[in-house]
C-alpha cells in the first residue's frame, strides 16, 4: 500500500507530515471511500482502495476513537474532550457537533440507527444520545444501570435485537427499544470488553475483549460461547 497524504489540513489538524505516522484508530466506509480517524484529530481519506489517503480538514486537534457512518454521505467521529465530529460529505469536511473538556470522560464509539437517531459511549459510563442528526446531544447516562461508572467501549445494533454495549469488568447492556431503555445482562467473562461486532445472522454477535477473549450470542446475550 502506498501512503501519500494529498490534501492540507486546516481549522485545526496538524500538517500532514504528521498524520503519515500518527496514530490511527478506527477506519469506516462512506459508500466506496474508506475513512479513518485518530490522534491529533487526523481525518483520512481513501478513494482508491487504501493506495494513496487525503487528509480532510478538521476543528481539532485531539485524538479521534471511532467513526461511523450511517450512510454514503452523513459520518460522525468522536474522541477525547467528549468530542463529536459530524460530516455530511463523505468525510470531505467535518464541525463540531458536541464537547465538553470539563467532564474528562473521551468518548470510545458512537452508532447511528438512522441519519438523526444515534447514541455516543464512552468512559465513566458517559453515554450521549441524539435524535436530530447531532445539532443536539442529550447525556442519557442514567438509563443504564452503571453505578460504579465503569467505561463504555463500543456500542452497536444487532440485526433483529436491538443495541447492545460493552465495557470495562465484562459489562453488557442491551435495548430491545432503540436505547429508550436498557438491560444490563450477565456476561460470561469479568475482564474488559474492548468491542462488539454484528453478523448477517438475526440475533447474533462476537464480543472480544482482554487476553483474546472472543464469545458469540446467537441469541442477544442470553447465552455465550
Amino acid at each position: 500500500m502506498e501512503l501519500v497524504i494529498t490534501g492540507a489540513a486546516q481549522a485545526g489538524a496538524v500538517a500532514p507530515a504528521k498524520a503519515v505516522s500518527g496514530l490511527l484508530t478506527d477506519i469506516a466506509s462512506a459508500g466506496a471511500r474508506q475513512v479513518a480517524v485518530g490522534e491529533r484529530g487526523h481525518v483520512l481519506l481513501s478513494d482508491d482502495q487504501g493506495r494513496t489517503w487525503a487528509q480532510a480538514p478538521v476543528p481539532s486537534q485531539q485524538l479521534l476513537t471511532a467513526v461511523y457512518f450511517v450512510d454514503a454521505r452523513h459520518g460522525w467521529a468522536v474522541g477525547h474532550d467528549t468530542q463529536i465530529l459530524a460530516t455530511v460529505d463523505a468525510g470531505a469536511t467535518w464541525t463540531r457537533q458536541f464537547q465538553d473538556p470539563a467532564r474528562q470522560a473521551p468518548l470510545l464509539s458512537v452508532h447511528f440507527l438512522d441519519a438523526e437517531h444515534g447514541f455516543a459511549v464512552g468512559a465513566y459510563g458517559a453515554v450521549l444520545s441524539t435524535e436530530d442528526g447531532g445539532q443536539h446531544w442529550q447525556d442519557v447516562s442514567q438509563r443504564l444501570d452503571n453505578p460504579d461508572q465503569l467505561h463504555l467501549n463500543a456500542i452497536i445494533a444487532v440485526k433483529d435485537a436491538g443495541l447492545l454495549i460493552v465495557g470495562e469488568q465484562g459489562v453488557i447492556f442491551r435495548s430491545a427499544d432503540a436505547g429508550l431503555t436498557w438491560q444490563r445482562v450477565q456476561g460470561p467473562y469479568e475482564g474488559s470488553l474492548f468491542g462488539a461486532v454484528a453478523t448477517a445472522q438475526a440475533r447474533t454477535l462476537l464480543m472480544f475483549g482482554l487476553r483474546g477473549h472472543v464469545f458469540r450470542s446467537s441469541d442477544f446475550g442470553d447465552s455465550w460461547h
